[in-house]
């Protein structure tokens, strides 16, 4: 298999009659804005937030001997810190030699500001040890409420 390219988005979408793929909003930042001082005294520093997108990836040169692959999603803070990773069987239509994949996510694990990465692997089938392919960077800024005094 042969990583061609992964992005995030809101929305990946497959035509069924062009096979085409269409990406909807592309994601490389995300904003939390904190609108009073009382959510500012109730966020806790880690938390999960509801937050649907998709992560959209091409593979291609795809072989026999792929017999059971397996994408997986890792996301990391800007501290390095593993905040969850996802793994997700690939179904090849018979006779591909290429093939999107797309892995759905509802929520999002936030532990501070800064860079986080979502570090794409792939593996062709159990007996191999993911192979990463793919850093995705997303920004996540928190925007808190200016307290007067």
């Amino acid at each position: 298999m042969n990583h061609i390219w992964s992005v995030l988005c809101k929305k990946a979408s497959i035509d069924s009659q062009t096979n085409s793929m269409s990406l909807f909003d592309i994601i490389d930042k995300l904003t939390i804005t904190q609108n009073t001082t009382q959510e500012l005294m109730e966020v806790p520093s880690e938390f999960v937030m509801p937050l649907e997108f998709q992560l959209a990836t091409l593979i291609s040169d795809i072989s026999k001997k792929e017999t059971d692959p397996i994408v997986k999603v890792s996301l990391f803070n800007a501290k390095g810190e593993l905040m969850g990773e996802t793994e997700n069987p690939l179904e090849i239509p018979k006779n591909a030699k290429s093939m999107r994949a797309v892995v759905v996510f509802d929520a999002i694990k936030i532990k501070g500001e800064g860079m986080y990465v979502f570090k794409v692997g792939m593996r062709g089938n159990k007996k191999e040890i993911y192979k990463e392919v793919a850093e995705i960077p997303m920004e996540v800024e928190i925007i808190k409420p200016i307290i007067k005094k």
